[in-house]
């Protein structure tokens, strides 16, 4: 069996929220661990995808002001030049060289990349609270003895469905009898 300690992969945790009902207080026991297992790495991974937000900012915030200084040096040039007079540095160019830099289109790559593991592991903790709760009712099924066959559980609804399928065919058989007994097969 898969010690807690192994479990360090998303598939993993993934897998630990299955329940086995014949292994209830195992499942119970480890419960609260993976919960804080899985609560912790989507507090990691938060803060690695705001940290991105933030590395972000700065970047659009450095390259902008660098590119800007670039095109204000160019549009000097040309004008001691004499070549194109009336030129505007505009922020909107500015903005899409930005946007078309390789520093920000890595660090836009690697923020949809930490956004989409907070994501999985916003969705794997609320599994593992929901688990929780299966938890807390499936032993409350238990206590009150529901999958014995004396408590209509499970067990008895086979028996009964068992039994219906017996009397099913044997209806049917009966019915063609009848009627090869009428057509005097």
């Amino acid at each position: 069996m898969t010690t807690l300690e192994d479990i360090v992969t998303l598939e993993e945790l993934q897998h630990g929220l299955r329940i086995d009902k014949h292994d209830m207080d195992t499942c119970l026991i480890q419960q609260p661990q993976l919960f804080y297992r899985v609560s912790d790495l989507y507090a990691r991974a938060t803060a690695d995808r705001d940290s991105y937000k933030v590395d972000i900012e700065t970047a659009e915030a450095e390259l902008f002001s660098q590119f800007r200084r670039q095109l204000l040096d160019e549009e000097e040039q040309d004008v001691e030049d004499n070549k194109k007079k009336g030129s505007r540095v505009t922020d909107t160019a500015i903005k899409s060289k930005v946007a078309a830099s390789k520093r920000m289109i890595d660090l836009h790559r690697k923020y949809l990349n930490a956004k989409e593991r907070a994501d999985s592991l916003a969705a794997l903790k609320e599994a593992y609270q929901q688990r929780s709760y299966v938890l807390k009712d499936l032993v409350a099924l238990y206590v009150s003895n529901y999958f014995t066959t004396e408590s209509g559980g499970k067990a008895r609804n086979a028996a009964k469905d068992n039994s219906a399928d017996r009397n099913r065919e044997a209806a049917g058989r009966l019915n063609r009898e009848a009627r090869r007994e009428r057509r005097g097969d």
